[in-house]
């Protein structure tokens, strides 16, 4: 849902956790958030609980995603698990490395527990200021 930022930020929240946000906009169809010094944000779908997904024992999932950055990170994490408190239970954890040109990521996982509220998080940390850019955001069963 929104996964190619056509409804702006519809079904997409930004927390912060340290630092500053500097601000958050769709820009020429990529969602970006704008990093302060010694930063780090969530960026998580869906925003409503009530919207995630069930992702089933035993079957296999491929996310993909299109991500730039200004500036160098500290971390660029890439995560599917519960999307209601306690966001506890991960599905799948990766850390990839952007860089300034727009780049496709995509990892496939096979899924070892139910997890009926699953939900997709970007977990951002920079330590000077930066720009990072979203786009095309997809999971997919793949068996």
């Amino acid at each position: 849902m929104n996964g190619d930022f056509s409804n702006g930020q519809t079904y997409w929240v930004v927390t912060l956790q340290a630092g500053s946000l500097a601000g958050q906009s769709v820009v020429n169809g990529q969602f970006c958030v704008q990093l302060g010094t010694n930063a780090t944000v969530t960026v998580g779908w869906p925003g409503d609980s009530s919207l995630a997904i069930a992702i089933g024992i035993g079957t296999s999932y491929q996310l993909s995603y299109a991500v730039q950055t200004t500036a160098a990170l500290v971390m660029f994490q890439a995560k599917v698990g519960l999307a209601a408190p306690p966001y506890t239970l991960t599905d799948f954890l990766v850390n990839d490395i952007p860089g300034t040109a727009l780049q496709t990521f995509s990892h496939s996982f096979t899924a070892t527990a139910a997890d009926p509220q699953a939900g997709i998080a970007f977990n951002i940390t920079a330590s000077s200021p930066a720009t990072v850019c979203l786009d095309d955001i997809a999971l997919r069963q793949t068996n």
